[in-house]
């Protein structure tokens, strides 16, 4: 199937996973005159390393990707999705409504890690101050699955800067109650917005 993705005249990268996780031989599947989407600059930036010119939108999540010109004619259109197992599946799900036919091509799987015994006992005696900077909803859900107890009680008490308005609202749903927004989704800004948060 990723031959088939990467043959298609419109490509979607959804993550800097999706890029490395790509054979070296299989790149020359990637036709010259198609063209080449990111969901965020950080995926632009792994292809520009692969020598391939993409386009990324200001917005770096799914929503901003399908609002890209390049997938607003999709009907009928073959479209070409380079992703990993689970997460979201919007942006299948949006280009298939629009009526594509996508080409999807599981590169990666992701994985959850344990949070260790006694790194949860950590966060409970945690007196510095401490930011919780989130990119995934997925996997905030994982880590709080896996806390309980004053654990969890103290990580719920952590600020959270979040990459979008759709992880703030998230945050907020799950309990926490000082959410602030990054600027966008890139280490710098939310590093810049977590400094921020630890000021207040």
């Amino acid at each position: 199937m990723l031959a088939d993705a990467l043959a298609a005249p419109v490509v979607v990268f959804t993550s800097p996973n999706a890029v490395a996780a790509v054979p070296a031989g299989d790149w020359a599947r990637l036709q010259s005159s198609s063209s080449v989407l990111a969901t965020g600059t950080g995926t632009a930036r792994a292809l520009t390393r692969r020598g391939i010119d993409a386009v990324a939108p200001t917005r770096m999540d799914s929503e901003g990707v399908l609002a890209l010109p390049a997938l607003q004619r999709a009907d009928g259109q073959a479209l070409g999705l380079v992703t990993g197992e689970g997460g979201r599946g919007l942006i299948e799900a949006r280009l298939r409504e629009r009526g594509a036919r996508v080409l999807r091509a599981d590169v990666y799987a992701r994985e959850a890690v344990s949070i260790a015994a006694a790194a949860a006992a950590r966060l409970t005696t945690l007196d510095a101050p401490a930011v919780l900077a989130l990119s995934s909803a997925e996997a905030l859900d994982a880590a709080l699955s896996m806390l309980e107890g004053a654990a969890r009680t103290r990580l719920l008490q952590c600020p959270v800067v979040a990459a979008s308005d759709r992880l703030a609202a998230h945050a907020r749903g799950c309990g926490f109650t000082r959410v602030v927004l990054a600027a966008s989704a890139t280490p710098a800004d939310l590093a810049s917005a977590c400094a921020e948060a630890v000021r207040v």
